[in-house]
């Protein structure tokens, strides 16, 4: 038998040409109405407590760190909980494991009492799922939208191939915001490795629990991802059909869920976790003393990418611009926590610039042990050498075992996540944004920048891995181990 010549070999170059053709060229969507983000009700539960803690801060915003994990799933509920207007949820991947359900069995309640539930997820990670998105979003109080969507639903592998250029480019934001009022941003996704719910992965991560004005600016970015051009109706993506036998027997799942999470090992540790037991002694108020959960108030700025990001060249507004501004402004000290850190010829000689004209320059990062891409690691390593020699500090973080605190998650391994930066003590960067060209150049990013000195002198170097990856990890400076 012969496959280089004849029938087969034609039938072979349409079949190639037909999916080429269908998976290059997106198809025409129907037109989608803007929508924009509703203000609360001023007597609302949440628009009550915000104006109680801005009540002596008026013009700033407030802000809290959440370090811990079980502390950062807590806050999420709460806000889902408490909301009676609308939830914006916008995040690069949202996994279906028990932290997923627990965030959706929380959403469908708060669409049950009526609340308008808004979810915008990145496409790659969530092309799999459309069916429990559409039968989702069958709730009349819910809409669920895709970023930058590849249009070959039932071949997502060959439109990645033939639709690479286009859909290389990601929407790595993460945020969630509660009725205008109180916005969630940060590192975490949604998933069990970002909420100490993992056995196997644990993510060391950071978010910013934010009220007061910096919270519009976040709803206002949302919305204009929401009314991009590129971003779409998971509906109007697939051609599935979610029959009512379907959507009863996704009722019944969900039910299931819900039945199964009430006696869920997780769940038990959420309800004894600190933040909850400082919520249920009321301590969590204005200016309350105590390391912990303690407001903030200061000038915070929304920085944000545009959506349509892809393919232009750097505009002043955009996240890595605003940092490379920023860091150019160090006069004293400079600590960058980044998971991914490759910071290009460009970068790499700006943070020797900084060492050798007094700075104090500190990068905490992955440890080849530690990291989970090892592609990115490979190029750090690059620069290495450079950075060592021009007097810039580099920890790396390396997952430890025989950590005491270890046996508080169960996790057998750890790995750094979180995106923060310190500028002289002084402001305090947190986001979605790496250190590397990806973030740079293709991906859209998200953070916050803090310009409240307590705030960010709390978290200088070291600091930080005490505080929030006590139980992940140890660190150790290039040929000189030192235990954090």
């Amino acid at each position: 038998m012969r496959f280089g010549t004849g029938r087969f070999n034609v039938s072979l170059l349409l079949l190639w040409s037909t999916l080429i053709v269908g998976c290059a060229s997106a198809p025409d969507y129907p037109h989608k109405a803007e929508q924009h983000f509703l203000a609360a009700d001023s007597q609302a539960p949440l628009s009550q407590y915000a104006s109680k803690l801005q009540h002596l801060h008026q013009g700033k915003s407030g802000v809290q760190l959440l370090g811990d994990p079980l502390d950062a799933m807590v806050a999420r509920l709460l806000l889902i909980s408490q909301a009676e207007s609308s939830i914006d949820l916008q995040y690069y991947i949202y996994r279906g494991d028990d932290t997923g359900a627990l965030i959706a069995l929380a959403l469908m309640d708060a669409a049950d009492r009526g609340v308008r539930v808004r979810i915008l997820l990145d496409d790659l990670a969530t092309t799999s799922k459309d069916e429990g998105l559409i039968a989702l979003a069958r709730h009349p109080n819910i809409q669920v939208r895709s970023f930058n969507p590849n249009p070959s639903r039932h071949f997502n592998n060959l439109g990645m191939l033939f639709n690479f250029p286009r859909l290389n480019y990601r929407m790595h934001n993460k945020s969630l915001t509660a009725d205008n009022q109180f916005s969630i941003v940060g590192g975490r996704n949604i998933g069990n490795e970002y909420f100490a719910a993992d056995e196997t992965l644990e993510f060391g991560d950071l978010d910013l629990w934010l009220t007061g004005p910096v919270v519009t600016q976040v709803s206002a970015s949302f919305d204009d991802y929401w009314n991009a051009p590129h971003v779409q109706p998971i509906s109007a993506l697939s051609d599935i059909h979610v029959s009512e036998e379907q959507l009863a027997a996704f009722t019944r799942d969900i039910e299931k869920a819900r039945s199964d999470m009430a006696s869920h090992p997780y769940l038990s540790r959420l309800i004894n976790s600190r933040m909850l037991a400082t919520l249920t002694e009321s301590h969590l108020a204005n200016d309350a003393p105590g390391e912990f959960y303690q407001w903030y108030w200061g000038i915070a700025e929304l920085w944000s990418d545009p959506p349509l990001k892809q393919a232009r060249p750097v505009e002043s507004h955009w996240v890595v611009a605003e940092l490379w501004q920023a860091m150019q402004a160090v006069e004293s000290e400079f600590l960058i926590i980044s998971p991914y850190f490759v910071p290009t010829v460009s970068g790499a000689e700006l943070l020797a610039e900084l060492s050798k004209r007094g700075v104090k320059v500190i990068v905490v990062t992955n440890s080849l042990a530690a990291t989970d891409v090892l592609a990115v690691h490979a190029g750090y390593q690059n620069y290495r050498q450079q950075l060592l020699e021009a007097g810039v500090t580099l920890y790396e973080i390396k997952p430890d075992l025989q950590e005491p605190d270890k046996s508080l998650t169960g996790s057998s391994k750890s790995s750094l996540h979180a995106k923060t930066v310190v500028f002289d003590r002084q402001k305090l960067f947190v986001g979605s944004f790496n250190f590397d060209p990806r973030s740079a150049l293709l991906n859209t990013e998200m953070g916050v920048m803090v310009q409240q000195p307590l705030f960010a002198g709390r978290y200088r170097v070291c600091r930080p891995l005490k505080m929030v990856f006590a139980a992940l990890c140890r660190c150790f400076i290039q040929n000189n181990v030192i235990e954090v």
